[in-house]
């Protein structure tokens, strides 16, 4: 029975792979055709010899099935006007007849991209001095443009990629690749690709470093097959935003996994003490679950901040306005950092209004970014300072200020304190564990309420951060 079932599915392999096959076959050869001007019955006949070898090794194999699944996949996408190679590149692990597709993919890359550069090299080479309609188009791109001949001169190079060079564009073009370019990785690829050594497309990031500024450009390397000789294009782009979100996402990983190991270990140890505890000691159980509300508050908080910065960096942050209970929330902020402050040895005072007014709002988020600003505080203070809460109604409008004798911020970093993944550039903030994103969504909350989180600050001096929100109206 179960061999008669191998045959049925052997069969039906068969069948489904040879007509799938041969329509896969002639839509490539058409789509060969019509992209590099091939006699479509050799390119059939090419691709099918391709095919039936695969298919004399193991045509029942599920690779193969999937090689064919992924490759009328591809064909479709390639005839429906996909011009990026990695939108009909197919796994090369699926076979040969993957790796064969692969190489028409990157030939078919290549001729365009060449007959690109020679249309731009073209314009250069012009009477208008390369300032036609394609040259100017490409000068108002924010990716560095650099066209390589075989010899590695370059022939053609945008305004954007002299601002990376740093070089004008009249010295970029017409000089070596050894001249214009500082890495030597960046250069090896490009001598590669110039050789014909390599044939693929070659990304190489370099980090830069100029006085106070570092930043990090990626180089696309990329070989050129055009009708004329052969060459590289090398696009430049700015990714120093990215890998500094890249580090501070694994800065913010690492931070929360501290964060969270605390106050879970505490809370298993004063259970086990509660339990052990019983009726005997209610002294001692009354404690060991005052500590294990605290420390649940503390998973809580930590885990709306995570959630916080996740809603911030997808742009789907939002507020639930509902009348804030002020006097709750401050008095869970004195008790959330009272033990702090103590076992750093900060005097931490609070200076609280007799009368709280009303405020409109999101409970959760507002405590959040003043937690933030308080957290900061405690932080970055060193041990003997003092840090003061100050809460007052000043023109219909709430402030919170947060007021320390920490390490204070220079001027140049306090433009930049609210952006998200900024650091201070103080060695000692450096020592200390932080994401950049604390302020930043600290910001974000206190303008989604119609306020504003600012500073002010001074080295070595101290800080003082101030959150104002609108209170809502006394009815006449």
């Amino acid at each position: 029975m179960r061999s008669r079932t191998m045959r049925i599915r052997w069969s039906t392999g068969l069948a489904i792979g040879a007509g799938v096959m041969s329509a896969v076959v002639w839509a490539g050869a058409s789509f060969a055709t019509e992209q590099f001007g091939a006699p479509r019955v050799m390119v059939a006949g090419a691709l099918s010899a391709a095919v039936i070898a695969g298919v004399g090794v193991s045509l029942a194999s599920d690779r193969l099935l999937r090689a064919v699944t992924a490759l009328r996949s591809a064909v479709i996408a390639a005839g429906r006007g996909e011009r990026d190679a990695g939108g009909v590149r197919i796994d090369p692990k699926l076979g040969e007849v993957a790796e064969c597709w692969n190489i028409v993919v990157e030939e078919r890359e290549g001729r365009f991209v060449g007959e690109l550069a020679e249309r731009i090299t073209r314009g250069a080479s012009s009477g208008t001095g390369g300032r036609g309609d394609l040259s100017e188009a490409f000068d108002a791109l924010s990716i560095g443009l650099v066209v390589f001949d075989a010899r590695g001169d370059v022939k053609y190079a945008n305004g954007a990629a002299g601002m990376f060079l740093r070089k004008k564009r009249e010295e970029i073009v017409g000089a070596n690749v050894s001249v214009i370019l500082e890495s030597q990785e960046v250069r090896d690829a490009i001598a590669a690709a110039c050789a014909g050594t390599h044939r693929q497309r070659r990304v190489v990031e370099h980090r830069l470093a100029e006085g106070d500024w570092s930043g990090v450009l990626r180089y696309a390397v990329r070989p050129t097959k055009g009708e004329g000789e052969s060459g590289v294009v090398v696009t430049i782009e700015d990714v120093t935003q990215q890998r500094a979100a890249d580090e501070a996402r694994r800065s913010m990983v690492a931070h929360a996994v501290h964060e969270l190991r605390t106050p879970l270990t505490n809370i298993r140890l004063y259970v086990e003490e509660a339990i052990e505890s019983g009726e005997a000691d209610p002294t001692q159980t009354a404690r060991a679950l005052n500590v294990i509300n605290a420390e649940a508050r503390r998973l809580e908080r930590v885990v709306a901040d995570m959630l916080s910065v996740s809603e911030m960096e997808s742009g789907s942050l939002s507020i639930r306005s509902a009348e804030v209970p002020l006097e709750t929330m401050f008095e869970d902020l004195q008790h959330d950092y009272a033990a702090a402050a103590r076992e750093k040895g900060l005097e931490l005072s609070w200076e609280l209004p007799p009368k709280w007014p009303r405020v409109l709002g999101d409970r959760d988020k507002l405590a959040l970014s003043v937690h933030n600003l308080l957290g900061n505080a405690i932080k970055y203070t060193p041990r003997g300072g003092s840090i003061t809460v100050r809460v007052d109604v000043v023109e219909d409008q709430l402030l919170v200020e947060v007021v320390d004798t920490g390490i204070g911020i220079s001027d140049e970093d306090q433009a930049r304190l609210f952006e998200r993944f900024q650091r201070a550039r103080d060695k000692r903030v450096e020592a200390i564990t932080g994401t950049g994103l604390g302020l930043a969504l600290a910001r974000e909350v206190a303008r989604m309420h119609g306020g504003d989180v600012t500073v002010k600050s001074q080295l070595d001096a101290g800080s003082t951060f101030t959150l104002s929100v609108p209170t809502m109206k006394e009815a006449a």
